[in-house]
């Protein structure tokens, strides 16, 4: 499968019929201060 992802988070799919699940955490990101956003959840 092959995905295109903007800087928005906005996606494109390029295989026909692929369905994917895409998660985009809500992230704070002013006050973030976790070393990466694994650690954070």
């Amino acid at each position: 499968m092959r995905l295109t992802v903007d800087s928005d988070m906005g996606y494109k799919i390029h295989d026909f019929g692929a369905d994917p699940l895409i998660f985009s955490p809500d992230v704070d990101w002013s006050t973030f201060t976790d070393p990466n956003i694994i650690h954070a959840f």
